[in-house]
């Protein structure tokens, strides 16, 4: 079977992933940095010592205590069959494992092990397994812990399906964000939970205004309270993380660029910092319940509308304090009865004890986190006419959850419509292909009516266009990008793969290698000019990039695919299988791996184990399914 050098690389698409912990971040004010949060205890002791035991206090922890309390010594073992792998969580010395395998007969093949180190999530719920690599990125494991039924492991969310993450999924810093203290926050570690300066913005101001006895007036005034913000300002103290719209490609929401992804501060409108998207009013979709709606349905909820801003989400939560069983039950009770209690007088069903939460908000299963059922905030007239709490396939809903169509605006709710707006509006059209063409058109119009010089909508428009088959105007907007932005290493890569696709080599090995001075190197960008540097014919400088990729990044598969590509081709045929095999352990639902690898087994007379790669890479890879069965029968034909 002869091959060609191959442009190994998933497609150009999925190179865009968010870099994981770039925490160069600089608060906006050297004025007011953040502080220890500890430091607050000594003079809100109450409020220190209530919030410990909020979800939100115990958002990202050492996975050691918490393992420790629902494990102890024993094992847990689980069985994923879609994916046909096994996993077990179990303790070594002080420190707790998860172990991948699979089954080839009786053997134990494609054997994967990580320490566990964080856990996602406070555990009301759930909590996720996280690994922290040598290299530092945190990556998501492919287990959670969910308390429902007692508590038990099953796959995280994102993973119930043949062909998930595995090991190899980063923490963006997206999800961080949201889970974890701002990496300004000086304590001690970079992976702490959520603090009060989340809400009340920085505190070294407030620390300073104290020590210099400033005056009542002037200390209250040096930290946020969200209590004495205007409505809308409070409840997006709470939004900034609890505004989800959607959990699927849609998008949910674009940061406003420059802007970072830890520069919202309390008291600013979110509408500076992001722009959040929906379905339309008459979709479906637009009744979707996930495990972050809350936010989002309490801003489509009826009784929200009607307060006109004014019902909040402090109306029922103390963020400093989890409330429980009747003491819940009786606040929730009082703010209903504050709109309700006239009309309750004439409905004979209802008493003025009666708990109005269990009926108009009840407990549901969500649909993108299946083993967790979370509150309905949209607070219903009436209860599901379906069953909250049955079982849901997470695949299936994933698949009902493909959506393509107009993406709309959601929040902030007057929508402007300056030309930079637009532009975003036309960015959410093709940001996850749900509106392609007609995203193309308008972001092309508010491109150049705008006549931005942000290199950022020249590259995501350069996206688009490859997606839609324009490739040579995707080159001019890369051009336009790199011009405006010359160290953009992801726009360069994607540009220097399109030039190998049109056949440009030398063009591309100019661009790639002129990029690549810039630093950090993008191990995208490496991976590209090792596979311009082999289909050049220098194995050996394509072989020492890939090998420089592979050490920053073990489990970048497409480097592996290329570098035993590389080998095999030099006559290392032993090396190049060891590269393949590596492919497989990290991702074994590689049919591509198991492909190359029995090409390279026949290549050496290890015909029988060539033909179990063979069916696999078949099995697992419907492309590859007729090119398996032809090599197979011409197999059996030279026995």
């Amino acid at each position: 079977m002869r091959r060609l050098w191959p442009l190994v690389l998933s497609s150009f698409i999925s190179t865009f992933l968010p870099a994981a912990f770039l925490w160069g971040v600089a608060s906006r004010s050297s004025e007011n940095a953040y502080i220890d949060p500890n430091v607050c205890a000594s003079c809100h002791l109450g409020q220190h010592e209530g919030y410990q035991n909020t979800g939100m206090a115990r958002s990202l922890s050492p996975a050691g205590p918490f393992l420790s309390r629902i494990l102890g010594e024993k094992t847990a073992t689980f069985y994923h069959q879609p994916s046909d792998r096994h996993y077990t969580v179990f303790r070594r010395g002080d420190q707790y494992f998860l172990r991948r395998h699979q089954m080839r007969g009786e053997n134990k093949i494609n054997q994967l092990e990580r320490r566990i180190d964080l856990v996602i999530g406070s555990g009301n719920h759930a909590a996720t397994l996280v690994h922290r690599s040598e290299q530092g990125k945190l990556l998501e494991l492919p287990l959670t812990w969910y308390s429902a039924s007692g508590g038990y492991f099953a796959m995280s969310p994102g993973y119930d399906n043949p062909n998930h993450f595995g090991f190899r999924r980063q923490i963006t810093d997206k999800c961080r964000s949201c889970h974890s203290a701002y990496p300004q926050v000086p304590t001690g570690s970079d992976v702490a939970p959520i603090d009060c300066q989340r809400c009340h913005g920085p505190g070294q101001r407030h620390l300073d205004s104290i020590s210099a006895d400033a005056g009542i007036d002037a200390i209250r005034q040096s930290i946020v309270n969200p209590a004495r913000l205007t409505p809308a300002r409070a409840l997006e103290t709470c939004l900034q993380c609890h505004l989800e719209t959607t959990s699927r490609p849609l998008p949910d929401s674009l940061l406003r660029h420059p802007r970072e992804i830890f520069s919202f501060r309390p008291g600013d409108p979110l509408g500076d910092f992001r722009i959040y998207f929906d379905h339309p009013n008459d979709h479906p979709l637009a009744e979707k319940f996930e495990v972050n709606s809350a936010g989002y349905r309490f801003l489509k909820s009826s009784c929200f509308r009607a307060s006109q801003g004014e019902f909040q989400c402090i109306s029922c939560h103390n963020p400093h304090r989890h409330l429980r069983g009747e003491e819940m039950g009786a606040k929730t009770r009082a703010v209903c009865l504050s709109c309700h209690q006239e009309a309750l007088s004439s409905v004979a069903a209802h008493t003025l004890d009666s708990d109005c939460v269990s009926c108009h908000m009840p407990k549901r299963r969500s649909e993108d986190a299946v083993h967790v059922m979370v509150t309905d905030h949209s607070i219903p007239r009436l209860l599901p006419d379906s069953d909250p709490f049955h079982p849901q396939d997470e695949l299936e809903n994933a698949r009902r959850a493909v959506y393509r169509g107009p993406v709309v605006p959601f929040y902030p709710p007057d929508f402007p419509s300056s030309p930079e707006d637009r532009l975003y509006l036309a960015l959410a059209q093709i940001k996850d292909d749900a509106n392609l063409a007609s995203g193309v058109a308008a972001l092309q119009a508010a491109v150049e009516q705008l006549e931005t010089k942000n290199g950022y909508y020249y590259f995501e428009l350069a996206k688009a266009l490859l997606k839609t088959g324009h490739q040579h105007k995707a080159m001019r907007a890369l051009e336009k990008s790199l011009n405006l932005n010359p160290n953009d290493q992801a726009a360069c890569q994607v540009l220097g793969e399109v030039l190998l696709q049109r056949g440009e080599l030398e063009k591309a090995i100019q661009r790639l290698e002129s990029c690549r001075q810039n630093q950090p190197v993008d191990a995208a960008l490496e991976t590209t000019l090792a596979v311009a540097y082999g289909q050049r014919g220098e194995l050996e400088k394509a072989i020492a990039v890939l090998e420089h990729v592979i050490q920053k990044d073990p489990d970048r598969v497409s480097a592996r695919m290329n570098l035993g590509t590389a080998l095999e081709r030099k006559g290392e045929s032993h090396a190049a299988k060891e590269q393949y095999r590596e492919v497989i352990r990290i991702q074994p639902d590689s049919g591509l791996a198991h492909f190359y690898l029995a090409n390279v087994l026949l290549s050496t007379g290890e015909e029988q184990e060539a033909a179990y790669y063979l069916q696999k890479a078949g099995d697992l890879n419907p492309e590859l399914r007729e090119r398996s069965r032809q090599a197979l029968q011409e197999l059996k034909r030279s026995q």
